[in-house]
C-alpha cells in the first residue's frame, strides 16, 4: 500500500510491488489531481496500483479527517449489529477501509472492489466523530442491549 503525499512515488512504489505481489494486491490511495472526481485517472492503468478507498479518499482527506478528530476504527458485526445497521448509525461520517473476514484474511476496500461485510466480520474504517448521528445510534445500541 502507498500512501505518501507524493502521487509519483505511490504510483512507482506501487507498480514497483506488482512484480512481488501481484497487480491484484498493490494498492495505492488516489492522486492529488484537481477535477479528477469523476473523470478517468490521468495515470495509465498498468503503471499505477489499484486505488483504496475511493476517490475523494487522498492525502490530503486522509490529513484533514484527522485534523479533525477522525479516528480508525474497528467494528465486530453481529447478528444484532450488522452492516445496515452501522450504516444507519454512521452513514457518511464512516469509509470503510479494511475488512476482516471470519478466518482473519484482511480484505482493502478499492476503487472497485467493495466487499460486504457480514455478521462475524470484522469492519475497519475511518470515523468521523463529527458526522455520526447520534440519536441513530443510541437507538441501535439500546436495541442491541435489550
Amino acid at each position: 500500500m502507498a500512501m505518501t503525499s507524493n502521487d509519483k512515488a505511490n504510483s512507482l512504489a506501487a507498480l514497483h510491488f506488482t512484480s512481488i505481489f501481484g497487480r491484484a494486491e498493490s494498492y495505492q490511495i488516489p492522486p492529488e489531481i484537481e477535477g479528477y472526481r469523476g473523470k478517468e485517472v490521468v495515470h495509465a492503468f498498468h503503471l499505477r496500483g489499484r486505488f483504496l478507498f475511493g476517490r475523494e479518499v487522498t492525502y490530503s482527506y486522509f490529513s484533514r479527517q484527522f485534523e479533525t478528530g477522525a479516528a480508525i476504527e474497528n467494528f465486530k458485526l453481529t447478528e444484532d449489529f450488522d452492516y445496515d445497521d452501522f450504516k444507519d448509525c454512521y452513514d457518511k461520517a464512516a469509509i470503510p477501509l479494511f475488512l476482516v473476514s471470519e478466518n482473519r484474511s484482511l480484505s482493502a476496500f478499492t476503487e472497485d472492489y467493495k466487499p460486504t461485510p457480514r455478521p462475524g466480520q470484522t469492519l475497519i474504517c475511518l470515523i468521523n466523530p463529527h458526522g455520526k448521528d447520534l440519536k441513530r445510534c443510541q437507538d441501535l445500541i439500546s436495541r442491541v442491549t435489550t
